[in-house]
């Protein structure tokens, strides 16, 4: 692969596991020196050249403001930030606890306004800077299911905007990549979670998802991991405020099955 991210530093969190460990390596493998920050930093180490993990709790404003306080200190720059760090919990809007409620949006809403908070004005000083937050498909459709995820992860959509609307005058881009389902442990606890709450097996669950989207396949992490590259090439500086849709075609399959019925 070529090179094209080296110089750059990156930061990611939540970048141990499923989308984030992909998105991390696909970075590094592009030249980049990937900070991961995460509550499981410990197995972000071997994960790969260019490839260093440090604690973060994006919850908290103290560990953000610390963690990034480390990057800058050891790199001198952050150029690139991925907010990737997620939770999920299944229960209806009638069932959701407020710990539930609080635990998703302080790590998907809250987390990702910290991240920012503390960055943009590091990239605007530089006159560079790549934003790419990790949304969903739900962002826009809402969620019986999960009702603080859908809520989380559609702020995070409109708050990544306005950090692109922050920093547009300065070569800073800020995008949102809203996944389907995505093959992770992660997702594949989701399903269990769902189907249990549906008395179906998880496997006959899954089946009747992936009918739902045309290529009939879950996404794979990488298929994200490489549009997030793309997002941080110079050559990509037009592409900002967008929220691009990775689901094999099921939003817009699902948007006309509705009308069709």
């Amino acid at each position: 692969m070529s090179k094209a991210l080296a110089g750059r530093v990156a930061v990611l969190t939540g970048g141990t596991g499923g989308i984030g460990a992909a998105v991390a390596g696909r970075l590094a493998e592009a030249g980049a020196e990937v900070v991961i920050g995460s509550r499981k930093a410990g197995e972000a180490t071997g994960a790969g050249d260019g490839i260093s993990g440090q604690d973060l709790d994006v919850r908290s404003a103290r560990s953000v403001d610390a963690f990034m306080d480390k990057v800058l200190k050891r790199h001198g720059r952050i150029d690139i930030l991925v907010c990737a760090a997620g939770s999920c919990h299944s229960a209806g809007l009638g069932m959701l606890s407020d710990a539930d409620w609080d635990d998703e949006i302080g790590t998907m809403l809250s987390g990702t306004f910290r991240c920012l908070r503390a960055c943009l004005p590091v990239m605007i000083d530089r006159n560079w800077g790549r934003i790419i937050s990790i949304a969903s498909d739900i962002a826009l459709l809402g969620s019986a299911e999960y009702p603080a995820y859908a809520a989380a992860k559609a702020g995070v959509v409109s708050l990544t905007r306005s950090a692109a609307l922050t920093g547009a005058r300065h070569n800073v881009t800020g995008n949102t990549i809203s996944p389907g389902w995505v093959d992770t442990a992660m997702a594949r606890a989701a399903i269990g979670a769902l189907a249990r709450t549906e008395q179906v097996e998880p496997q006959a669950l899954l089946d009747a998802l992936t009918r739902l989207m045309p290529r009939c396949r879950l996404v794979d992490p990488d298929e994200i991991a490489s549009i997030v590259v793309h997002l941080c090439l110079d050559t990509s500086g037009a592409i900002t405020m967008q929220d691009i849709a990775v689901d094999g075609g099921a939003r817009w399959y699902m948007d006309r099955l509705e009308v069709a019925q």
